[in-house]
């Protein structure tokens, strides 16, 4: 995603609609994580499950903080 070039894609559908539109730069880099693929339903069931437990995790422990940055006894 490169907001100076004009570009933001929100899906592959963009980023395909973006190369077949000859739109994209001359040099691109995606970010994926391999060790969620599967081809066993299991596996992946298995990892679709442990990343939503650990977001719900890192989501209460960036609201935590937050809440603390707002207490008014909270003082560094």
């Amino acid at each position: 995603m490169n907001e100076k070039l004009g570009l933001r894609f929100l899906s592959t559908q963009d980023i395909i609609d973006a190369a077949f539109a000859d739109k994209l730069p001359d040099k691109i880099m995606i970010t994926v994580h391999p060790q969620r693929w599967s081809d066993s339903f299991l596996p992946w069931i298995r990892e679709l499950v442990w990343q939503n437990f650990k977001n719900q995790v890192k989501k209460y422990v960036v609201r935590s903080k937050q809440y603390e940055a707002l207490e008014p006894w909270n003082v560094e």
